[in-house]
């Protein structure tokens, strides 16, 4: 993250399960046209202040940084999806169906202890740990989760939970599914708190 200069983070201050869309580039500049979760309706507070913008030109030297960064955790190690949507065809009752199992099996076996039920099983077996922390570890442990799920400085899943709340809330529709109506609300509660 902190490769990325206009989240103006200190040069330590590594994530790379930090995700963002490029959605083209100009090869002139040598820059790419990056959204992150940031906008004008959604600003982010930085150590810098507020950004919200609805796109930033990123070099192609820092994405190539940032895209190699091998810090922990979480290491980028140039992840990276590629959509191609000119083969596009209509969403089926299927398809969200495995669309559904998929986030269901991922949160269930993740590939990290991290990740999805494992990691908030180890996250609430380290957080009783804090009471022996001395002022200043915990103030660091405190500032340093707050940023991450809170909507100043992260989600730690919020976004995600809202996004997958609405996609089951559009999915009920397509499915007739009353069940996948009220799962996707509760979600989207869920993600506001």
């Amino acid at each position: 993250m902190p490769y990325l200069q206009y989240l103006n983070l200190q040069k330590d201050s590594h994530f790379g399960g930090h995700s963002v869309v490029i959605f083209g580039y100009d090869e002139r500049k040598k820059q790419y046209y990056v959204s992150d979760r940031d906008s004008s309706d959604n600003p982010i507070r930085t150590p810098k202040g507020k950004i919200s913008k609805n796109y930033h030109l990123v070099s192609f030297e820092e994405m190539k940084d940032a895209r190699n960064s091998n810090f922990r955790p979480f290491p980028a190690n140039n992840k990276y999806l590629e959509f191609d949507f000119k083969g596009i065809q209509p969403v089926t009752k299927g398809i969200i169906y495995e669309a559904i199992m998929e986030v269901c099996n991922s949160m269930l076996n993740p590939p990290a202890q991290l990740l999805g039920i494992n990691g908030i099983k180890k996250f609430s077996k380290e957080v009783v740990k804090w009471n022996i922390f001395d002022k200043n570890k915990l103030k660091l442990a405190e500032i340093t989760n707050y940023f991450m799920v809170s909507a100043d400085g992260g989600t730690g899943g919020g976004i995600f939970r809202k996004m997958f709340g609405e996609f089951l809330i559009e999915a009920s529709e397509i499915c007739e599914n009353s069940a996948l109506l009220s799962c996707g609300k509760e979600y989207t509660e869920v993600a506001k708190k």
